[in-house]
């Protein structure tokens, strides 16, 4: 299986990346065939993304914005497992050290063999210029997601 991950501790702009994400995949013909009811406060959801990759093939991706729960997780687990066959998962995983990341590889079944990319997110300390800050990383992430599905093995 092939995975995106962006991962990092909470509020670092991990669900608000894949948001734009999606919008992305979105302006490339990919289509949200399904959406989840917001899993919290935060409007967090599942998505399952259909389309066709750069080489004209259909592809399925699986979306979850968040991962740092045990329910979220087992419930983005029943998600892939119900909306099979599918060739990548895009989601949101905490950070080393989170005991949640452990339950997400153990319980998502990631392997060794399984392709893993994973986008390090941060939080933004600066005070003075911090709006402009702000864009300017999520700006940066946008890039690095853009390029990664843009290349193998993903070809978006």
């Amino acid at each position: 299986m092939n995975y995106l991950l962006f991962g990092g501790q909470s509020s670092v702009g991990k669900s608000e990346a894949i948001k734009r994400l999606e919008e992305f995949l979105k302006r490339k013909g990919i289509v949200t065939s399904e959406k989840s009811k917001p899993l919290n406060e935060e409007g967090d959801f599942y998505a399952c993304l259909d389309g066709a990759n750069s080489a004209g093939a259909k592809v399925r991706i699986l979306v979850s914005s968040a991962a740092d729960t045990p329910p979220i997780i087992r419930g983005f687990k029943r998600y892939c497992d119900s909306h099979e066959p599918y060739d990548f998962i895009i989601s949101a995983i905490r950070d080393d050290g989170d005991p949640q990341r452990d339950n997400f590889f153990s319980t998502m079944g990631v392997t060794p063999s399984d392709y893993v990319m994973e986008i390090p997110m941060g939080r933004i300390v600066r005070i003075n210029t911090y709006d402009k800050a702000v864009k300017w990383y999520g700006n940066a992430i946008d890039v690095l997601a853009h390029i990664i599905v843009g290349n193998a093995p993903f070809f978006i």
